[in-house]
């Protein structure tokens, strides 16, 4: 796989040989069904401990975007996958999930950008007082 990132190289993650000779590479999908959109980033916990990587996988709801993420880390804690369902905006994050599992970080090396509504209510909390 050259010029492949590394996380993605045979040497990181061995990979089978599929029936036509070609290596499997890890998933990258988006769909929009039923007004919702379903995103796949680079491996699930399925694929990786198919390939002997071990996961720990850390899930998130948000409720205001009607929102459900699954992120897929390995032991060291650096992002390999997720998978977004959403009513709306599921691109966007599917979006931030494939910049940081190209870029081979962990959340805390750079989070996920907190959605609108979580945002706003903390602005409206420290500088308002808001307390709900």
């Amino acid at each position: 796989m050259n010029g492949a990132h590394p996380l993605l190289q045979d040497q990181d993650f061995p990979r089978e040989q599929s029936l036509s000779g070609n290596r499997l590479a890890p998933l990258n999908q988006y769909d929009r069904i039923f007004s919702t959109d379903i995103v796949c980033i680079g491996h699930s916990s399925l694929t990786a401990s198919d390939h002997g990587v071990k996961t720990k996988v850390e899930y998130m709801y948000d409720k205001h975007e009607s929102m459900k993420v699954a992120l897929v880390l390995n032991q060291d804690g650096t992002l390999i996958g997720g998978q977004v369902l959403a009513a709306r905006l599921g691109g966007r994050v599917g979006y931030e999930i494939l910049d940081r599992v190209d870029k081979g970080v962990s959340l805390q090396e750079l989070p996920l950008t907190k959605g609108r509504h979580e945002r706003l209510l903390e602005v409206l909390r420290k500088d308002h007082g808001v307390t709900h």
